[in-house]
């Protein structure tokens, strides 16, 4: 009588199980690069914040200084407007180093804005870069698994 399972069946299911073993390990192997790629990802958007956080100092003392500019300026008036017909020049000057401040000031606020965005979606890509790695994490587990349970098979 044939047996509905013979050898060369036998045979088939082992050599597919070896190869599945095989693509397991190599996801497995692919994950775990990715994983890397990503930490070291995440490692740089980190540098990147503490540039932007240093960026963002500099701002400050910029903001800091015009204030202090526009005040020196406002004084510089004063002392124009107080030296009557002998101030006139120095009143031109003290107009454009408020028209100076002014331009800064606004200038500053722009690139703080800008520098809050660029922090929002550093933010952002931090979290999704994260993500990503736990659902890599995800599929390494997978693969040992199915590594385990086809390794079983041969």
């Amino acid at each position: 009588m044939n047996n509905p399972i013979d050898s060369v069946d036998i045979e088939a299911i082992r050599a597919d199980a070896r190869r599945a073993t095989e693509l397991a390990e190599q996801s497995r192997d692919t994950a775990n690069e990715s994983i890397t790629s990503l930490e070291d990802v995440v490692a740089q958007v980190t540098r990147l914040e503490t540039v932007s956080s240093r960026i963002n100092e500099c701002i400050e003392q910029i903001a800091h200084l015009t204030f202090q500019t526009h005040i020196l300026s406002l004084n510089a008036a004063i002392e124009a407007a107080q030296a009557g017909e002998l101030g006139k020049g120095f009143a031109i000057v003290a107009t454009e180093m408020r028209q100076i401040a002014d331009t800064i000031k606004q200038t500053t606020q722009e690139v703080n804005a800008n520098l809050d965005s660029s922090n929002e979606q550093i933010g952002k890509v931090t979290e999704a870069a994260k993500h990503t790695a736990e659902l890599l994490r995800s599929i390494e587990d997978s693969t040992l698994e199915v590594a385990s349970l086809t390794g079983r098979l041969v």
